[in-house]
């Protein structure tokens, strides 16, 4: 059975698809900090985008949706399938180029889930969609 670090799963509930952010997420961050790498403040963009990845996952269960991001402070965002009304995607110009998107999921009770920089994002909505 698949797991989530720092997510507690229902019981029968299983991990169909599991990825983190691409890379892409944090351009300017990683362009700025390389050059600047040289000197110790260069580090730090590198540094802040090397822990907002590590600490960001996105999920589809058999049961959810999952946003967990936090290193030392968890969270984790999630919603049932049953209660989704609409998936879409976004992509910028940059995005498509390193086959990157934005997914938005509309809650029927009210609100949005916004899972920025996933990789395939096509995949992922396939993977919601199929549950559902």
């Amino acid at each position: 059975m698949s797991t989530i670090s720092g997510v507690t799963l229902f019981e029968g509930e299983e991990v169909v698809y599991q990825t983190k952010p691409s890379w892409v997420q944090w351009f300017w961050s990683i362009i700025l900090g390389v050059p600047f790498s040289l000197v110790i403040v260069g580090l730090w963009p590198l540094w802040k985008a090397y822990r907002a990845r590590s600490g960001t996952t996105y999920a589809v269960t058999t049961d959810r949706v999952i946003e967990k991001t936090g290193n030392r402070n968890v969270t984790v965002d999630d919603t049932r399938l049953d209660d989704i009304a609409k998936v879409s995607t976004e992509q910028s110009r940059r995005m498509l180029l390193f086959t990157v998107g934005t997914v938005l999921i509309d809650i029927q009770h009210g609100g949005t889930m916004k899972f920025e920089g996933v990789p395939d994002a096509s995949r992922f909505v396939a993977a919601i969609r199929e549950r559902q």
